[in-house]
């Protein structure tokens, strides 16, 4: 199975791969990625009458 972002597939209209990185290393570490991923989560739970349920990171 394969996931997640990748780099080197990256619109040209985006920053350079390096400085996109940094930034969501950045995000990351703020805790923002997560948070944005919990409300994704919670919004589509919502959506489909579903539970919201946490599985590990």
């Amino acid at each position: 199975m394969d996931s997640g972002v990748k780099w080197r597939a990256t619109p040209v209209e985006f920053p350079p791969r390096d400085r996109e990185y940094v930034l969501f290393r950045r995000r990351r570490d703020h805790g923002l990625v997560k948070e944005f991923r919990d409300r994704l989560r919670g919004q589509s739970a919502k959506r489909w009458g579903t539970t919201r349920r946490r599985r590990p990171v």
